[in-house]
């Protein structure tokens, strides 16, 4: 399909939900803004560490880089989820999340001008802050709740396997009891899973 196809079907869908939907969102919509998707930040993460700290043998970072790709069918042995907790035990989680600023540089693509344009809530498990640079641009406010934190504030990054398993931070809880009594959720893009 086109550009100009994809453009006009992603306003089409964008402009036809409900006015109680709220859309939850992933590494797919920012993928037009070069952003890589959670299995490519894994790998990003696994490099910037590699390269700084030489925690692993090369071996053992040989076979981290295998357990990281995407195999011709079926899924990856390792995720971003669990390759950040493993990293944790040898450097400091604040630091790990610390790779989340590479998004900061990106700019807002189609998909983030269109969602605020919508004027519904937006759930996302992106860390990048694209949907609202484009609500700026727009000249409009967009109501974004970040499930996995922001790449501005390090601190507020939940993807490690030990925090899902710990819980999200109360004020990320009451964020999603307070925007999950819109009466329909729809699901926007897909992170990862490509083979290419």
């Amino acid at each position: 399909m086109s550009r100009d196809g994809l453009e006009q079907g992603h306003h089409r869908i964008v402009h036809r939900l409900p006015k109680d939907a709220i859309v939850l969102c992933g590494a797919g919509v920012s993928r037009d803004s070069g952003l890589p998707d959670g299995q490519e930040m894994a790998a990003v993460a696994f490099e910037q560490v590699w390269a700084g700290t030489r925690v692993y043998t090369p071996d053992a970072a040989d076979a981290v880089r295998e357990a990281l790709r995407w195999p011709a069918s079926g899924e990856p042995k390792l995720r971003l989820e669990l390759i950040l907790d493993l990293m944790a035990r040898e450097i400091p989680p604040v630091v790990l999340a610390g790779v989340y600023t590479a998004v900061l540089k990106a700019q807002p693509c189609l998909a983030h001008f269109a969602l605020p344009a919508a004027a519904i809530p937006i759930v996302t498990t992106n860390q990048d802050e694209l949907v609202e640079d484009a609500a700026r641009r727009l000249g409009v406010t967009v109501d974004v709740l970040y499930l996995h934190g922001r790449a501005s504030k390090p601190a507020s990054i939940v993807t490690m396997l030990s925090q899902y398993i710990d819980g999200l931070p109360k004020d990320q809880l009451d964020s999603c009891a307070s925007v999950s009594q819109a009466a329909s959720w729809w699901y926007l893009a897909i992170a990862g899973g490509t083979s290419t």
